[in-house]
């Protein structure tokens, strides 16, 4: 169970992605604005969790995001 969540959906946890048979990969579909700043995390199974490999940075309450 992955969800992707972030300031585009008010961290509201309502965009489930769904996990590609061929590639193993979790993708969703998402209308983003344009020319704001996106910030994400992903929650798997009920775990907050970011992914390392791409750019993150911390907001003002501390806590660690990707962007």
């Amino acid at each position: 169970n992955v969800i992707i969540t972030g300031n585009f959906d008010n961290w509201e946890k309502k965009i489930q992605m769904d996990k590609d048979p061929l590639t193993n990969i979790f993708i969703s579909r998402i209308l983003l604005p344009i020319n704001q700043k996106i910030v994400y995390k992903f929650v798997v199974d009920g775990i907050w969790q970011n992914d390392p490999m791409l750019p993150e940075e911390i907001d003002m309450q501390g806590n660690k995001n990707n962007v």
